[in-house]
């Protein structure tokens, strides 16, 4: 994990627009920015409810990532790394030898990883912006080896800042989902699958929307 490197940061599938980009901190900043600017000008950060009050704080959260980059939080990524999932679920990309039926029977065999693979999640950047590292298990730990991902405080903050990314990344990509499944609803004769599909964006939503909110509370009191 994190073997494979390059000489640039960005979007692998994307070499022209990032070929030139040699600072992490100005790669982060510009996708964090992009996914902002995306929630801001399509609404999504107002409370649904329709109240005055914005469900997202974004003032509050450009103000913490201003200071961030003005104390070089991001700048201490030399190597640009591959980076295979940057999701929030990210354990859904783990493809194993054994399927969830057989590790949950008795007699299940140890399963072997064969496929972690984030396919567009996937970026070259700071490894520990791996969305395994949001909460990981002591056996990932013990199998990355040393040393470990996360070593100063600093790098918990940062950490802190590519669960905000990852969640507004899966906010926007499951609003999109919901605006398409809502126009597919009038069309189709699988109305019930599909209303169930949206209800299944809705939740992602909120996920996302729960997640930026603690994450936010957590980095007002972070190094």
């Amino acid at each position: 994990l994190h073997a494979i490197d390059n000489l640039w940061f960005g979007s692998p599938d994307n070499e022209g627009d990032w070929g030139e980009c040699i600072s992490w901190q100005e790669a982060f900043t510009l996708l964090l920015e992009t996914a902002l600017m995306e929630l801001e000008a399509r609404g999504l950060h107002k409370s649904p409810k329709g109240e005055d009050e914005d469900t997202l704080p974004l003032v509050d959260l450009r103000k913490a990532l201003a200071s961030a980059i003005a104390f070089y939080l991001f700048d201490d990524v030399e190597v640009p790394s591959l980076v295979w999932c940057t999701n929030l679920d990210w354990a859904s990309h783990i493809h194993t030898s054994v399927t969830k039926t057989e590790r949950e029977a008795e007699d299940s065999r140890t399963p072997l990883l064969f496929g972690y693979w984030g396919g567009p999640l996937c970026l070259w950047g700071d490894p520990l912006m791996e969305g395994a590292f949001r909460s990981p298990s002591k056996a990932l730990l013990d199998g990355y080896g040393e040393p470990g991902p996360i070593i100063f405080a600093r790098q918990h903050t940062k950490r802190l800042w590519y669960t905000v990314y990852a969640a507004l990344c899966q906010w926007l990509g499951a609003a999109q989902d919901a605006d398409e499944l809502k126009e597919l609803e009038e069309t189709t004769k699988e109305r019930l699958a599909t209303i169930k599909e949206r209800e299944r964006a809705a939740k992602r939503i909120e996920d996302a929307r729960r997640v930026l909110i603690m994450t936010l509370k957590a980095l007002k009191n972070a190094p």
